[in-house]
């Protein structure tokens, strides 16, 4: 299963770029985390070059490349934890997980929040069956 997640900040105008420094932390915090990293593969990706730019584009999300051990649950409180190491530094920022046809936001740590994501992906669990 193939899981990106994508960060956005309030602030952000359309193709605005990712905030680096955030993407960065997010991605060391998964690979930190072997409750993630022991079932997934993380990796930080990146789309095609924009129009007028030199080279390849630069990192916009981060790609799990997970087993079917990976339990939804285990990254959504992953995330909710890193988000609450960066007091301040998170509040307007939004997480986009995309995982086969599901998308599904994420803006705070709010254990309800969590739980619809959780519900919302493991739906695309059921449907993959």
């Amino acid at each position: 299963m193939l899981i990106e997640i994508r960060l956005s900040d309030a602030g952000e105008e359309a193709g605005e770029d990712t905030d680096l420094d955030a993407l960065r932390s997010l991605y060391l915090w998964l690979l930190e985390d072997r409750a993630v990293s022991q079932h997934a593969q993380v990796s930080l990706a990146s789309g095609p070059a924009r129009p007028g730019a030199q080279g390849g584009g630069a990192f916009e999300w981060v790609q799990l490349a997970a087993d079917s051990g990976l339990q939804i649950g285990a990254l959504a409180l992953s995330y909710a934890g890193w988000r609450n190491t960066r007091p301040g530094r998170s509040a307007g920022t939004t997480a986009t997980l995309t995982r086969g046809g599901t998308t599904v936001e994420l803006s705070s740590d709010d254990p309800e929040a969590v739980a619809r994501l959780v519900a919302a992906l493991d739906d695309e669990d059921s449907s993959d069956s």
